[in-house]
């Protein structure tokens, strides 16, 4: 795009034109007084037309120069606008990628704890229902065995109401049905002969009648057991029986005399009509019509008895089945009471055989509860010198305490076969009371040499054992004195990380090192970052890629002398204006890092000579708590003094750990006549993982040229030679601990003509100083 003012210059130049050529028309046809006049006007308006083409030209292209800068310079800043618009769209783009996996693992995470949830609360419905219905089922046997007690005694009752209310009925029945046939006779004059006899019998069945009804009136008092109750009543009832069948004997064998003395009148009176009256074939058949008759009264009366006689039979039938009824309540109340006893008994462990824990603690439970204490199983725990066994106290109907318990200690001592006596305590944490067995006696350990070598592995832990934890920490922080062996060990570290990672090459490693090309500078790879902006700047770089939690391949960032760069670092700065949203200082990346590290594919060491976190700008302790810190030498010391986190106990305990290390550091180095910073020399340091117990650790011992073998791509620094690890045997030098011959070399030492060499003994593995082997690789 271009200015023209060609449309603007051109009506002037117009118009200047025709002044001209009226001037020069003017010049020729005027007289030679008015030619200057026409003169001039030619001139002045030729001057017009051509000044105003030249100046319209120039400042058309001064406009044009003008506009070309202000594009050029709006064209940058677009593209630069262009460019960082490009780039936030892509970072847009990942935020919402990310956005999106995040709902939707958040989406997971939902459903998963929603599914939990209902989880739970159907195992917790389940075990409500499995609680009720115990409870229930507990309180239908208790009403069970209530109304069975009920039951026997009802039974009871019935059975004593029906034998009373049929004896009764009998009793009333059999004296009024008597009396009335004796008194019929005593009416009769056909028994007039017998009247004097029926009627002393007449007044004994009220004296009878009376005896029954007290004999009746007596069953509501018989009590005891079945058995005997039974008997009581059936002896009651067999006598009534039995003395009203006496009582219809007799008084048919009252009738009988009166027949029998009307037959002898007969008789008589026969004998004397057959000599006057009758003849002899007529009173045959008189009586045998009036025996027949006789006849016909005794069957009668057979069959009375036969029928009593039954009845008699279906009363003891019916009472049998009374009394096989009550059996069976009786069976099952004790089935019911033998199963409510099992439920009241005390939870043993069922698979005890094969187990000397499990097999004494049901003896003490067994034992307890024949003194009416129940303990209920729990758990034990414990080793071939002295258990615990752990029980429920819930279910007594009382407070149990530990002390009434280990009143007994001396006789379960007997029967569990223990040591010493079975003490008893309560764990009130676990809510259980505890059993202690002792089985044997713990051996006595030799008392060793607190700087000895067995009493310092106790201390400290080996490389070889917390290398395995090392190689997992992805946030460390090392510090250490000038020469306390920082970057040996984070080479060491970072040697184990590649291994795990499976990856080899320098390329993973970023190194930001103030020092770098310095008479300190002890590391074995190169630096990419030199100075101290340098380590500014990657702190910046990591913190962009823990702010979009790269995924991408494993890298390693080391940041060496921290504290030096965060002094040199720029402050925090305040929103302005010109700068709404500052750069954040370099601790606060740091920290960032620290939080965010864990969701990318990155490592970071943070390396340092002080200890005390409390001194970095911007910060508290506390933010330093977040990652593994690894205190070597005389900083451990440091480190626990202002340590707010770990309590006065553990505090004092660690600081005399420290103080026993140092000392045998010491005088491992005062052997080897080695100066504590030298390579070779021996170090221990305090290791801090965030929510973990401190613990001590003794670091490997560094060569003056070591570098990690594991990777590709070694690199070669100016007159190093890498000493070999080639093991020699030569008879005039040997280890002076175990007298081998097998041994490699280890580091430099001081003194230039001895070197220090590793004893390849497995059972020594120590260090020693001899002369230089010059027939060596």
């Amino acid at each position: 795009m271009n200015i023209s003012l060609k449309s603007a210059s051109r009506g002037l130049t117009v118009v200047a034109s025709l002044l001209c050529l009226g001037g020069f028309l003017s010049f020729i046809k005027s007289d030679a007084k008015m030619k200057p006049l026409a003169l001039n006007i030619i001139v002045a308006s030729g001057a017009i037309a051509v000044g105003n083409q030249f100046s319209s030209r120039w400042y058309e292209d001064a406009a044009n120069n003008q506009l070309a800068d202000i594009v050029a310079k709006h064209d940058k800043e677009w593209q630069t606008l262009n460019t960082k618009h490009q780039q936030q769209s892509q970072v847009l783009k990942e935020t919402e990628t990310l956005r999106d996996e995040l709902q939707q693992e958040f989406s997971k995470a939902s459903d998963e704890i929603v599914l939990k949830n209902q989880t739970i609360e159907i195992l917790q419905s389940k075990v409500n229902q499995l609680i009720a219905s115990f409870e229930l089922k507990t309180q239908e046997l208790d009403f069970k065995l209530q109304c069975e007690d009920m039951r026997y005694q009802e039974l009871i009752d019935v059975f004593k109401g029906l034998i009373f209310e049929h004896l009764n009925e009998r009793i009333y029945k059999f004296f009024n049905s008597l009396d009335e046939s004796v008194s019929k006779k005593l009416d009769s004059e056909d028994y007039q002969a017998i009247h004097d006899n029926l009627a002393p019998f007449k007044d004994k069945l009220q004296l009878h009648y009376n005896t029954h009804c007290e004999l009746l009136k007596s069953i509501d008092d018989i009590d005891g057991e079945l058995s005997d109750i039974v008997t009581d009543i059936l002896g009651i009832y067999s006598r009534i029986v039995d003395e009203q069948t006496a009582l219809k004997t007799r008084f048919r064998n009252l009738l009988n005399l009166d027949e029998r003395r009307s037959l002898e009148d007969a008789y008589n009176t026969l004998a004397d009509y057959s000599k006057t009256h009758t003849p002899i074939t007529k009173a045959k058949d008189l009586l045998g019509e009036y025996n027949a008759f006789q006849k016909h009264q005794l069957n009668n009366l057979g069959e009375q008895l036969e029928d009593n006689a039954n009845s008699l039979s279906e009363m003891r039938g019916q009472v049998f089945d009374l009394i096989a009824q009550i059996e069976q309540i009786s069976l099952e109340k004790v089935a019911l009471k033998d199963e409510l006893a099992k439920l009241n008994q005390p939870q043993t462990w069922r698979l005890s055989q094969g187990s000397n824990e499990l097999t004494k603690g049901n003896i003490i439970i067994n034992y307890f509860w024949s003194k009416g204490i129940k303990l209920d199983r729990a758990f034990t725990t414990g080793d071939v010198y002295e258990s615990k066994i752990y029980y429920h106290t819930d279910n007594n109907p009382r407070t149990l305490v530990f002390k009434e318990l280990n009143e007994h200690s001396e006789a379960l001592q007997q029967l569990c076969l223990t040591l010493k006596p079975i003490t008893f305590d309560w764990d009130a944490d676990k809510g259980l009371m505890a059993a202690t067995l002792v089985w044997k006696a713990r051996e006595k350990e030799e008392k060793l040499d607190e700087l000895s070598d067995k009493a310092i592995e106790r201390l400290a832990r080996s490389w070889d054992t917390w290398k395995k934890q090392a190689k997992k920490w992805n946030r460390i922080r090392i510090t250490g004195g000038s020469g306390a062996g920082k970057s040996p060990l984070t080479e060491r570290i970072v040697s184990e990380q590649l291994q795990h990672k499976k990856v080899k090459g320098l390329e993973v490693i970023k190194l930001y090192n103030p020092q770098a090309g310095s008479r300190k500078d002890n590391w074995s790879f190169p630096s990419v970052g030199k100075t101290h902006q340098d380590s500014i700047r990657g702190v910046a770089e990591l913190t962009a890629l823990c702010g979009r939690k790269y995924q991408g391949s494993f890298g390693i960032w080391i940041f060496d002398e921290v504290d030096s760069t965060l002094r040199q670092a720029p402050g925090k700065k305040r929103p302005t204006a010109d700068d709404p949203e500052p750069e954040p200082t370099m601790s606060a990346n740091m920290l960032s890092i620290i939080t965010q590290i864990d969701h990318t594919s990155q490592a970071v060491f943070y390396l340092g000579q002080g200890a005390n976190t409390g001194k970095i700008p911007n910060t508290t302790k506390g933010d330093w708590n977040n990652l593994v810190a690894i205190h070597i030498n005389g900083n451990a010391k440091d480190y626990l003094r202002l340590a707010d986190h770990i309590d006065t106990e553990s505090k004092d305990k660690l600081m005399k750990q420290a103080d026993l290390l140092q000392k045998y550091c010491d005088r491992k180095n005062s052997e080897l006549g080695l100066d504590r910073v030298e390579p070779g020399a021996y170090r221990y340091a305090l290791v801090d993982e965030f929510g973990e117990k401190q613990y001590f650790v003794m670091l490997p011992l560094f060569s003056a040229d070591e570098f990690l073998d594991s990777l590709s791509t070694p690199v070669q620094k100016e007159s190093s030679v890498k000493p070999s690890l080639v093991a020699v045997s030569l008879p005039q030098i040997q280890c002076p601990h175990c007298q081998s011959k097998e041994f490699k070399k280890h580091s430099r030492v001081a003194d230039a003509h001895k070197y220090r060499y590793s004893c390849l003994n497995v059972e020594c593995k120590k260090t020693f100083v001899a002369d230089v082997l010059t027939n060596t690789n």
